[in-house]
Order: C-alpha cells, then structure tokens, then sequence
C-alpha cells in the first residue's frame, strides 16, 4: 500500500495517519489487492462538506477499473483517525465492489441492489450504516495495537 499527503498535515500528523492508513488497510482489504492499493489524503474544504456536513469523503480515482485501487481520501480537522477509519471502509467497499457509482447522480449499486437516494436520508444510506457500524471496531483495534497515539 502507498500513502501520499497533499495538503496541510504536520509531520508529526502524517506519521500518525500514515499508520492508521497501513492498518486499516491490513484490516479491511484482501491480501490480493494490498500491494496495489494507492490512498492520497488530503484536507477536506470546508465548501465541498455539503449538508450533512461530512467529515471526509472518499473519491474512486480509478473508477473504471473493475476492483478500483486508487483512492482520494479528503479529511477534515475534527476526528481525523475516525474519519480515516470511516473513508478508507469505503474505500475497501468500492474495492469489493460491494459499492459502485450508479448512472445517475442519485444512483448507487450497493451488493448488486440499485439504490436511488433521492428521498433516502444520509444516515440510511446501507454503505453509510456498514461504514459508521464499521469504524468504531478499527478504531479500537489500532488503539489497542498503537496506545501511543490515542491523546493526538
């Protein structure tokens, strides 16, 4: 796996989520794609949050790819390492292709079933339920392995 930063981070912050990366990487793609998966991170802009006001987001750089392995991670400054965790399960979703982009804007394909989420709140999004459900374990789990970086 190959982390890249762009944006503001302080050395010290790019250690620290470099490692969460590699580890969330490690815990949530299959060994056949872990060598290939490629994640640029970078600060979230305060007008692309939108209206849920979203802590990150997760863009597919290489969406034509039949298991995409590019990634564009965008986090904001409040709850990187839980943003992180939250960003990179959707990364491994589109990796699965348990989550694809539909035709329309609206349209998603989440475990083969299309999902249009015109009416459909945020938080009912099934990739959004899997991801915040999702998160909370990969943060426990580095905290365990990595305790030094808990107070950061």
């Amino acid at each position: 796996m190959k982390v890249e930063f762009k944006g503001t981070f302080t050395d010290e912050r790019k250690v620290v989520l470099e490692t969460a990366t590699k580890f969330f990487g490690e815990c949530l793609f299959s060994n056949d794609f872990i060598d290939d998966i490629y994640i640029e991170i970078t600060n979230l802009e305060k007008e692309i949050m939108g209206q849920h006001n979203e802590k990150g987001n997760c863009e597919v750089l290489d969406s034509f790819e039949r298991n995409p392995t590019m990634f564009l991670l965008e986090i904001g400054n409040e709850e990187q390492l839980e943003t992180l965790a939250h960003e990179m399960i959707h990364a491994e979703q589109y990796n699965s292709r348990k989550l694809r982009d539909g035709k329309n804007i609206n349209d998603y394909i989440w475990k083969r079933k299309k999902i249009d989420t015109t009416n459909l709140d945020y938080y009912d999004y099934p990739w959004e339920i899997d991801a915040y459900g999702r998160e909370v374990g990969l943060i426990y789990k580095f905290y365990a392995k990595y305790p030094q970086y808990k107070m950061l």
